[in-house]
């Protein structure tokens, strides 16, 4: 599916091009709503997952072979819920993007949150994503963050800039919002990788 922007995030319109379109089922979710729709090539919608509070909105969600909805509402929190929309498990975390099921049946999700790392003696603010990964009943099992894997990969100039509008007085806010100098390493999806990766 595109994305459009809508007044009415529950109108549904769908053009089904045949020569570009796999046969099967859709899972869409507006990111207006805590709401997802299973719907047909005809835009039938087959069955609605809801939360029980329609805000905060999701942002993603992930359909597993059982029916269960692996959803994430942006820097709120990721949750499981049941074919019948009741909550599994829901946990407070700063998640965006992505949650992807791993074939060990953890729990893989994108995060976010504000750190300082050491540049030639000064401290700078850095929106640093993490990955992390929940057992299948939500608890944490590890984090890893992005920003130190990936630093020597952020250009020196980017760095300098948020040197230059740290000493000036920006508000932190304004450096780690997204889209803004400090969001250095903004992932927006994950893919678990089938085998070892050597060191």
């Amino acid at each position: 599916f595109d994305r459009a922007k809508t007044d009415n995030p529950e109108d549904i319109s769908v053009v089904h091009e045949k020569a570009a379109a796999f046969d099967g089922l859709n899972l869409y979710g507006s990111r207006h709503l805590a709401k997802a729709f299973l719907v047909d090539m005809k835009g039938e919608v087959l069955h609605t997952w809801t939360a029980k509070s329609p805000k905060p909105p999701w942002m993603h969600m992930t359909l597993k072979k059982n029916g269960d909805l692996l959803v994430i509402s942006k820097a709120n929190y990721a949750a499981k819920l049941d074919w019948c929309s009741n909550v599994i498990w829901q946990r407070p975390m700063t998640a965006h993007h992505d949650i992807v099921e791993g074939p060990d049946g953890r729990i893989h999700v994108l995060t976010h949150g504000l750190a300082h790392y050491s540049f030639d003696g000064a401290q700078i603010p850095i929106m640093d994503d993490a990955l992390e990964v929940l057992s299948p009943d939500g608890k944490l099992i590890s984090k890893t963050r992005l920003f130190p894997l990936l630093r020597a990969l952020v250009p020196g100039s980017r760095i300098s800039k948020i040197r230059k509008l740290t000493g000036q007085g920006l508000p932190i806010r304004r450096l780690i919002k997204e889209g803004a100098p400090s969001d250095t390493t903004h992932g927006n999806s994950i893919h678990i990788l089938d085998r070892s990766i050597p060191d």
